[in-house]
């Protein structure tokens, strides 16, 4: 150890500085040089996998809020109504989901949750398009609603 208070490892040639990070949630910053003073900055890599979920999360939902209603409108199954009942039962259960499954993540865990509500959102968005359904599309469009909603809380959490 530093006497500044970092820690010093040796790998082959090159001399590591691990320096805390003072509250970063990110991670820890490590310095890598084999001149202790000039160092390239790595940074670490969990915060690249939640930036990742979002851009899936946010480029999926979007193609898919448009491609839905108007893949019901144009089979003319439907009627406008039903679709504005789709669109308020999504947003109702995306406003209401955080409040009532926060101790549920608390219990899971965050990253767990991410996960959950990430993979459970293909599942629903599969079942809206094969199964179609106004029932079940009604039901996942509430489920949809929920995990989104439980996605973007966690995520402002995190």
């Amino acid at each position: 150890m530093h006497p500044n208070g970092n820690i010093l490892t040796q790998h082959g040639g090159n001399r590591t500085t691990e320096e805390d990070d003072g509250g970063n949630r990110y991670g820890r910053i490590q310095t890598t040089t084999s001149n202790p003073s000039v160092g390239i900055l790595k940074t670490d890599n969990r915060i690249w996998t939640l930036y990742h979920l979002s851009f899936i999360q946010v480029f999926m939902g979007s193609l898919f809020s448009i491609a839905l209603p108007n893949v019901l409108l144009y089979s003319g199954l439907y009627s406008y109504s039903f679709i504005g009942w789709l669109s308020t039962v999504y947003a109702i259960s995306f406003f209401i989901s955080p409040i009532f499954l926060r101790r549920y993540c608390q219990r899971i865990g965050i990253k767990n949750a991410l996960l959950l509500s990430a993979i459970s959102n293909v599942f629903v968005i599969a079942a809206q398009i094969y199964l179609m359904i106004p029932s079940v599309l009604l039901i996942a469009s509430f489920i949809d609603g929920m995990f989104t909603g439980l996605f973007w809380a966690n995520v402002k959490a995190e």
